[in-house]
């Protein structure tokens, strides 16, 4: 099945959060909690993303916010990182002068002039096979680390349509958001197989225990907000799992969780 131009977009976003999560990951194992002003960018590109942080709180007034810094880099500050610090990330990519015509390839469409035009083909199967590629990598290299990853997926992220973003490696997101019945909540799934297959989602609300949307391989999951929903902290759970017999955890091979306020009508 050829990649479609919403199959490129998908791989483009989702490459992007993946390198994000990386390079922080990385870093913050070498440098601690310095690994920001020592990442390789200038002060002033730091200071910027705070900027930026800071006009997203004041934006959103605080809920929902992300708050991982590195999120408010421009794209191109990423191989300036990445170059910076190459001898922390050859041992997963390699080659850096095929990383970089890679972060190139990617870099050009996503440019607004690129979004403006209509993908060939050929180009939104480059876009899927550079992020498909990059991904493998990472997951290849965590997976040296974590033998568990050549066996079992996991979720790479779920955002819900409030703005809030939860990953494998920070599974518990407290929204601070304040919800009422008739309220609708989507959540976009994004996953990762060692083995290329395609999983299934399910959506739970807990501590009701109450399954909104049985597993399903669709990747966008809907809660429409209930009067049984209603609760000081109702905690929306998203599983994940292969179409294989065995699991990470028993039933599922991954999890996520976001917490909203639910209260009734006024």
């Amino acid at each position: 099945m050829r990649a479609t131009v919403t199959d490129a977009n998908d791989a483009l976003k989702s490459v992007e959060n993946v390198l994000r999560d990386f390079i922080e990951e990385v870093l913050r194992e070498q440098f601690g909690d310095s690994w920001v002003a020592k990442c390789g960018v200038t002060p002033e590109r730091v200071d910027r993303w705070n900027e930026r942080r800071e006009e997203e709180r004041r934006r959103l007034r605080g809920s929902g916010v992300e708050e991982r810094l590195l999120y408010y880099a421009d794209f191109y500050d990423i191989p300036t990182i990445l170059k910076k610090n190459w001898q922390l990330f050859e041992p997963c990519f390699g080659d850096w002068k095929t990383m970089e015509v890679y972060l190139d390839k990617l870099e050009d469409f996503r440019n607004p002039d690129a979004h403006r035009r209509e993908l060939f083909p050929y180009q939104a199967e480059l876009i899927s096979g550079i992020s498909g590629e990059i991904r493998s990598k990472i997951t290849f290299y965590r997976s040296q680390k974590t033998p568990s990853d050549e066996y079992f997926p996991r979720i790479e992220y779920v955002k819900d349509s409030l703005g809030n973003l939860a990953t494998s490696s920070e599974s518990y997101i407290n929204t601070g958001r304040v919800l009422r019945p008739g309220d609708e909540v989507t959540f976009v799934v994004k996953a990762w197989d060692p083995r290329g297959d395609t999983c299934e989602s399910q959506l739970q609300i807990w501590p009701s225990f109450h399954t909104i949307v049985e597993y399903t391989k669709d990747t966008t999951l809907r809660w429409q907000v209930g009067e049984q929903d209603i609760g000081a902290s109702m905690e929306v759970k998203i599983f994940l799992r292969s179409p294989r017999s065995y699991h990470a955890r028993g039933g599922f091979d991954d999890i996520v969780s976001f917490v909203y306020l639910v209260l009734p009508k006024s």
